[in-house]
């Protein structure tokens, strides 16, 4: 599944408000909520912390990928911002500066959430994108960035 058909530039925030990983992530769905991608906020996020419970998701290189296969999201899709650092656990060390938020169908979750969470983690794994993603100045250059990736890297096999 080609990650980039999951986000417009009104899903990224380059300046998240929040200062703790609940608020980054109501943050980042309330994009979602107005791209009419998820219906019922409160249902997400519920799902989005269930599924932190069986394993954190900051993955390292400042990295956290929340995520939650739900009734309430109409349709895939992924929200990305930007922070100047807050601990994702409350610890002093693994400190997270970009979240990329992804919703998937619970109906379609068997092999969509697979498919997407698989591209972005190889995405943010290569160095010139991770970097590219963590220095943008638009949400445009984050759009450019993942399409770049797709299309150079192949991340985008469905």
């Amino acid at each position: 599944m080609n990650i980039n058909t999951l986000l417009d530039e009104n899903q990224v925030i380059l300046s998240l408000k929040g200062k703790t990983k609940e608020a980054v992530v109501e943050e980042l769905a309330g994009t979602l909520v107005s791209n009419q991608k998820i219906c019922n906020i409160e249902r997400f996020i519920q799902d989005v912390w269930g599924r932190e419970k069986i394993g954190d998701t900051a993955v390292g290189f400042g990295i956290a990928i929340p995520h939650a296969r739900s009734s309430a999201v109409l349709s895939p899709a992924i929200a990305i911002g930007r922070t100047a650092g807050l601990h994702w656990n409350g610890e002093a060390e693994g400190c997270v500066q970009l979240i990329v938020l992804l919703a998937v169908p619970e109906e379609k979750a068997a092999n969509n959430h697979m498919a997407i969470l698989s591209n972005v983690a190889r995405m943010l794994v290569d160095e010139d994108s991770r970097n590219a993603l963590l220095t943008a100045e638009t949400p445009q250059d984050v759009l450019d960035t993942i399409e770049g990736y797709q299309r150079t890297k192949g991340g985008g096999a469905e």
